[in-house]
């Protein structure tokens, strides 16, 4: 590997994950990335392939952890993949997550990862959604919508650009960064990025409540 760190960030190839690498990347924290995949190759529920996530590592300089785990999984089998790829990595004591305000979420990540002795953190907690985004967007940072549910949003959100407009667009009731998951991104360019990463976007499908844009590893 090429460094040595004993700390992991959850990455989705978002903008939360993102986020949350620049925040650590600040505090003089460099982690190793650390994804889940089904056996499709692509990332839950954003639907974004994995070639696309190790191109964004690569970009980044970082070492990514990759971790499949099957479509449709049930928490017990989830836990079991990530315990035993987690008891690989001894050197490991913590994880960092990009959550900003969902109590129920953060408890289940500090419970179950407590009982492999592995401690977590979560850098942009209570951070006001609207200086995150306007940070993102004047920093320089480049993302797309790639999945939207459609319990929220349409399918003509998927695949736009995730800049000022976007945000101002959206219906009240949505969360800016949504964090309640009414959409999820990838992040393709930014100052933390050696270089862009090439992509095409394909169809827009629905899959499982959610309208999907693919994105063509180039």
């Amino acid at each position: 590997m090429k460094n040595s760190s004993s700390l992991l960030l959850s990455w989705s190839g978002g903008k939360d994950s993102l986020l949350a690498l620049d925040t650590l990347l600040k505090e003089s924290h460099v982690p190793l990335l650390f994804t889940t995949f089904n056996q499709f190759g692509k990332i839950a529920i954003h639907g974004v392939e994995i070639g696309l996530i190790e191109k964004q590592a690569e970009a980044l300089g970082l070492d990514l952890i990759k971790v499949e785990i099957p479509k449709n999984a049930t928490n017990n089998e989830y836990e079991e993949k990530l315990s035993v790829a987690l008891s690989e990595l001894s050197f490991i004591d913590s994880i960092a997550f990009g959550d900003l305000f969902l109590e129920d979420i953060r408890t289940y990540r500090e419970n179950f990862f407590s009982k492999i002795s592995i401690k977590t953190l979560f850098p942009l907690w209570k951070s006001d959604p609207k200086s995150l985004l306007e940070y993102f967007i004047q920093s320089g940072f480049k993302a797309v919508v790639t999945s939207v549910n459609q319990s929220f949003l349409d399918q003509s959100w998927v695949g736009v650009e995730l800049d000022s407009q976007f945000f101002q667009k959206l219906p009240e009731g949505i969360d800016l960064c949504g964090e309640n998951g009414e959409y999820h991104t990838f992040v393709y360019d930014g100052p933390v990025f050696k270089n862009r990463i090439e992509f095409q976007k394909g169809a827009i499908s629905l899959e499982d409540n959610h309208y999907m844009c693919q994105l063509f590893n180039m």
